[in-house]
């Protein structure tokens, strides 16, 4: 693909002129020059979701060395589907170029299972798209996958959140191999990069000698507030002479962006502060950003803003938390009209009328990295560097104004001693002393543009960074103890010694960390009751319904132990005051859940000795809730007794209903395809149709002929073992002649009779396999 071709299509999937960067960088991926990319430092506002575009369009040039899939995960939660809404729009406009998206549909194995559809497939691990499967259901098709580092971290370690055992296999194998991983903001998760560049040099290190090259993991590290100053990495991807010689990138780099400071004695009096700021635009029709670390100032801003308006209402002010739930939080981008006030015209919904007037924007860090927001005017709290920075890009943006910045710094913290200080404090501290360092405007506001920030020592820049995580080493000996996800005995499914939980090497251990859990809403939870299980009714377990039903991002809300602890027990009083009770579900990492009383897990007049312990219970689970007892206020916030109400994120009717059972119990066909075959299937149909499926990928993707022969043969045998007596029989089919092939079924369609036993064809397969001709001839060979 020429520059002059490659500019063309960039503008027709964007709608703009690619800048000199986006150049170089598809000139590279093309080259399938990965290493020299492997870590991005770009100014914000610069259209760094482009690199979605600059992969699409070098996988059509030279799809031999550009990975299959492109992954991209986000460090906030809050903001995973603005990387979708780009994945989508580029899906879009790729149907107005019929060339090139019958180059990508070319790409595909089997064109006929995707028919109309598009050849790129998108999935997000939440909302609208979540886990669609388009990702994980052909090898050979361009897929974009969104997630946070929980979603995708998770998965590629064979620990799938919220995934059911037999899915965790081949989600890592679609997420380790044939991608390009882009770790936005990787800054922010210090820890997770470095458990990436771990996978990266397993998969280069000898002991996958079969997985070529160009199919092996590619990471690029993407970043406006890089680390680099304290990773001392040599070769960074970076903006150039060309760069800032071009007009658009000048304006954005060099936008107006002013800081003065105003100090507070405590700590307790920068929410006061901060809304004194903020309502002195108040007569304005300017849209101001405010920014602080935590949730309760987020709420105490919220109330004074409302009051000192006299509306009454939250009309001209939106709040942005990592403690919304997921479908608040989508409703919030999509729906909300002063928040589409703070986005792009292009990006706003031309359905929703755009609040006017002055109006606010009070968030914490979740709305500092991903979203494409920009303010007139932002007030903040003092915060370590990179999160200063990150919050600077959400004002003035795209340089089109001279934004007014004012932040409250506590006078004990920038002034005290730094022996003394907690560790977050000393880096809020050092990124004052660095800000004095820039240079003073004419309005005695320091200038804190894009330019200016770049000239601080990178160095110095780290120091003043957030407390850096404990990293955790992964090894050979860990990834394969993660990867043991199957086990015969479904006790052994939970937990195996030696086998640690991902969530710190996801993360990173944290001295000072506030624990967290996650609360969600199911009717289940006042329906599938130790009672009704008591009475032999072939009912659903709680962890069935989970398994069969998964949780989705979407449903949850993620918050501190301390406050979804006060909620709980704002509820129990409530109940109790009212003699009622409420039934709780606890659901571990695991998928194991415990079934209480709420009155039970945490008593109304619960004491504080008690209530600590409880406390450490309640870390890093999962607490199901029915949505009889409420417990949401109108932003997705878990307040307790003060919600009353929670809307289900379903098309599920508040009304009654009536619950019919229709799932049997597991049997010798417990294969997650046979719960929703819907047909009965011969299992010689069934092993042609595989090899047919493996061969069709296998080509697509260009595999060597002898591994290709390898996953075909594979691929036919690997139901072998289905041809039993005993397995026939146990799926319903009386009339199997072990001397006729064509009497076994591969699939019993809705046929599953409540049948238990211990063999496992799967090993049936390993054996019979061996007698096959294909297989010795392959073997031999």
């Amino acid at each position: 693909m020429a520059n002059a071709t490659f500019r063309k299509h960039f503008q027709q999937l964007t709608g703009f002129a690619p800048f000199p960067w986006q150049e170089r960088l598809f000139a590279l991926f093309v080259a399938g020059r990965f290493s020299e990319c492997q870590t991005c430092s770009l100014p914000t506002g610069l259209g760094k979701t482009s690199l979605i575009v600059l992969w699409l369009l070098a996988l059509a040039k030279n799809p031999s060395v550009v990975p299959r899939r492109l992954v991209y995960i986000v460090n906030r939660r809050t903001v995973v589907d603005q990387t979708t809404n780009e994945a989508v729009a580029l899906r879009d406009a790729l149907e107005k170029i019929p060339k090139l998206k019958k180059t990508l549909t070319d790409l595909v194995g089997i064109p006929a299972l995707i028919a109309d559809q598009s050849p790129l497939a998108i999935s997000t691990l939440r909302g609208q798209f979540a886990d669609n499967q388009e990702w994980s259901a052909d090898p050979s098709r361009p897929a974009v996958v969104a997630g946070t580092v929980d979603m995708i971290g998770s998965r590629l370690l064979f620990n799938g959140y919220r995934s059911g055992f037999k899915s965790k296999p081949l989600q890592a194998g679609f997420l380790g191999t044939d991608v390009l991983l882009i770790h936005d903001e990787a800054h922010l998760e210090p820890a997770f990069q470095s458990l990436l560049q771990s996978i990266e040099a397993e998969q280069t290190n000898g002991r996958f000698p079969e997985l070529d090259s160009s199919r092996r993991l590619k990471v690029i590290e993407l970043s406006a507030t890089t680390r680099c100053g304290g990773n001392k990495v040599t070769s960074v991807f970076s903006l150039n002479e060309d760069d800032r010689e071009n007009s658009e990138i000048t304006k954005r780099i060099n936008a107006s962006k002013g800081i003065v400071f105003h100090q507070v004695s405590k700590e307790n009096e920068v929410a006061e502060a901060i809304s004194a700021a903020a309502l002195r635009r108040a007569q304005s029709n300017s849209t101001t950003v405010i920014f602080v670390r935590k949730v309760d100032d987020v709420k105490k801003i919220t109330a004074a803003l409302t009051k000192a308006r006299k509306q009454g209402s939250h009309e001209n002010i939106a709040q942005l938390t990592g403690t919304i739930r997921g479908r608040e939080r989508d409703r919030l981008a999509t729906e909300n009209s002063v928040f589409q006030r703070f986005l792009p015209p292009s990006n706003r919904n031309p359905d929703v009328e755009v609040a006017q007037g002055a109006v606010y924007l009070v968030a914490t860090a979740a709305g500092e990295v991903g979203v494409n927001l920009s303010a007139d005017h932002m007030v903040c709290d003092l915060s370590s560097y990179e999160s200063m920075a990150q919050r600077l890009g959400r004002v003035n943006r795209f340089g089109k104004g001279d934004a007014e910045v004012d932040v409250i710094a506590i006078d004990a913290i920038v002034h005290g001693d730094a022996d003394k200080l907690k560790p977050i404090e000393r880096s809020i501290k050092r990124t004052f002393e660095l800000f004095q360092e820039l240079p003073v405007r004419e309005d005695s506001r320091f200038d804190a543009s894009p330019s200016s920030l770049g000239t601080l020592d990178a160095d110095d820049c780290f120091a003043a960074f957030s407390p850096h995580p404990k990293t955790l080493r992964a090894d050979e000996f860990l990834f394969d103890v993660w990867s043991q996800t199957t086990f015969t005995m479904p006790s052994l499914r939970d937990s195996l010694a030696g086998r640690p939980p991902v969530e710190e090497w996801l993360h990173g251990v944290e001295e000072f960390s506030v624990k967290q859990c996650q609360v969600a809403w199911r009717m289940e939870v006042d329906v599938v009751t130790d009672e009704l299980l008591d009475a032999q009714v072939r009912a659903m377990s709680p962890e069935q319904c989970l398994e069969a039903f998964p949780l989705k991002p979407h449903e949850l809300l993620k918050d501190s132990i301390d406050r979804v602890f006060d909620s709980l027990k704002s509820l129990s009083i409530h109940l109790h005051k009212n003699g009622a009770d409420s039934n709780v579900w606890l659901v571990d990492s695991a998928g194991c859940i415990q079934q209480a009383a709420l009155s039970q897990l945490v008593p109304f007049d619960v004491q504080a000795n008690v209530a600590k312990r409880i406390k450490e219970r309640l870390a890093n689970q999962t607490i199901l809730l029915p949505p009889s007892v409420g417990g949401l206020d109108e932003n997705g916030m878990f307040v307790g007794v003060k919600g009353t109400s929670v809307s289900l994120p379903t098309s599920e009717s508040m009304g009654e209903r009536t619950w019919v059972w229709c799932v049997r119990q597991p049997s010798l066909d417990d294969g997650s395809s046979s719960w929703t075959a819907s047909k009965r299937q011969l299992l010689s149909e069934h092993q042609n149709s595989a090899r047919y499926y493996a061969r069709q990928f296998t080509m697509a993707l260009g595999i060597d002929s002898g591994l290709a022969s390898a996953v075909e043969i594979a691929a036919q045998y690997h139901d072998l073992g289905k041809r039993r007596a005993l397995w026939q029989r146990g799926i319903g089919n009386d009339d199997f002649d072990s001397k006729s092939a064509s009497s076994a079924w591969a699939k019993s369609g809705n046929f599953r009779p409540p049948l238990n036993a211990s063999y496992r064809h799967e090993f049936g397969s390993l054996t019979d396999v061996e007698q096959q001709v294909a297989f010795k001839t392959q073997t031999e060979s």
